[in-house]
């Protein structure tokens, strides 16, 4: 399979073997409150396995700032756009929804936002 014997994911390009030059965007998507334990795995594994087999950044809002909702946490997702693609597939599959349901309306609320350079 893709990316068999990478150990660990350094700050370098993530692989994947696009031919783009791989610009890099982020999109926020949706997924159940009840379901983000999917997402996030047991000790974070299952966000380590999206982010290696997906080339995809994922950062999701923390439980701190999302206390007392009841509606969908958005996450976001980091990389290229067929990254981001893969990743959203992926995601769906994990919390058993359609990837058209993961589409998001909210701003994410995880930290600051990533610096945009050379814009």
């Amino acid at each position: 399979m893709n990316g068999a014997g990478q150990a660990g994911y350094g700050g370098g390009g993530y692989g994947g073997g696009g031919a783009s030059a791989g610009a890099t965007s982020s999109i926020v998507i949706e997924v159940p409150n009840d379901k983000v334990g999917l997402v996030i795995g047991k000790a974070g594994m299952t966000i380590k396995e999206l982010e290696q087999r997906s080339g995809a950044r994922v950062q999701i809002t923390p439980d701190s700032l999302w206390q007392g909702k009841a509606e969908a946490r958005p996450i976001q997702l980091s990389g290229t756009p067929q990254q981001l693609d893969w990743c959203k597939a992926l995601v769906a599959e994990k919390v058993n929804v359609p990837v058209e349901q993961l589409a998001s309306t909210q701003e994410f609320a995880g930290g600051p936002p990533t610096p945009q350079t050379g814009l």
